[in-house]
């Protein structure tokens, strides 16, 4: 006779009494079902990660070792010794672990609990603003930003510009030179952290310059030359201080004549080549020296042999 059992508890089990069709007597022997406790698997490690970043997932476990586990993604790993065992993951998305299956050396069952990883994406900054301007001018980067603001970027010429609230993110720049801008680091509110992509190459033109020489002495009614020295593109257009103006100047120096009617110190107002414009430098003052005067006096009539004087 085979009887089915399930204890809830270690249970000695033994014929109190037998009875056939004829006599009765007590039974022998005795049967112990011993109840092994199930072993336990409880996870932990819920948390939120940069994706390529590395968490820990924690199980606790009770029960008689070696345990084995199989985790709800299925993995497994066996032969483990101690608790807690833990486990190194890096999902590529968000992901909630639990245990599906927990052995010991006696028994299965399965696990409790849950992990969620939360995987956030790194943020990106793409630079651009490539311009080209003449010294002393400023231009425009744009950074366009992705993530959870607010974010923090990092310049290669190491501004670092924090707690950026919108995108894109707009930087004036002014170099002194021909630059090349890129973003080095990008992080946002997740505490992630990436390489900005491209870059902005902001171009420094020379400003014209324009040296005026000339300084003599002249007659009232001559004319002296004036000699402006230029540097830059050409052609080149100039202004000078009594309003003349000269332009599509195709060599240096220019030369111009002039013939002032007064004392006159000139200047170059403005120069302009054909990238940028400047004001230029040095003076030249042409002085005007009055001419000479004669007047003759002394009309009168004489006799033959006489003198007069004329004045």
């Amino acid at each position: 006779y085979v009887r089915q059992v399930s204890p809830a508890a270690t249970t000695q089990y033994s014929i109190t009494e037998v009875g056939d069709v004829n006599c009765s007597d007590t039974g022998t022997g005795t049967a112990t079902i011993t109840i092994r406790p199930l072993p336990t698997a409880t996870i932990t490690g819920t948390t939120s990660l940069c994706i390529g970043d590395t968490t820990e997932l924690s199980v606790a476990l009770t029960g008689t070792s070696p345990f084995s586990l199989e985790f709800s993604d299925g993995f497994t790993a066996n032969n483990i010794e101690t608790s807690p065992y833990v486990r190194q993951v890096s999902p590529a998305a968000t992901t909630q672990y639990s245990i599906t299956e927990v052995s010991d050396v006696n028994c299965s069952n399965t696990g409790s609990g849950n992990a969620k990883i939360t995987v956030n994406l790194l943020p990106t900054a793409t630079i651009s603003g490539a311009a080209t301007i003449c010294f002393g001018d400023s231009t425009d980067l744009s950074v366009a930003l992705t993530g959870t603001a607010p974010w923090s970027v990092t310049f290669i010429d190491g501004f670092i510009k924090e707690n950026i609230l919108e995108s894109p993110y707009i930087r004036t720049v002014s170099p002194i030179s021909t630059y090349k801008y890129e973003v080095t680091n990008v992080s946002d509110s997740n505490l992630c952290n990436n390489d900005g992509t491209g870059f902005a190459r902001v171009t420094v033109r020379p400003l014209p310059t324009a040296t005026i020489t000339g300084t003599t002495s002249i007659c009232a009614g001559e004319n002296a030359e004036l000699s402006v020295a230029l540097t830059g593109t050409a052609p080149f257009s100039l202004e000078f201080s009594d309003g003349f103006t000269a332009n599509n100047i195709e060599t240096s120096p220019y030369i111009r004549e002039a013939s002032p009617e007064q004392t006159t110190e000139y200047s170059i107002t403005e120069v302009s080549d054909l990238n940028c414009s400047n004001t230029g430098s040095g003076t030249a003052t042409i002085t005007i020296n009055p001419l000479p005067t004669a007047t003759i006096t002394g009309t009168t009539s004489i006799c033959a042999g006489e003198n007069a004087e004329l004045s």
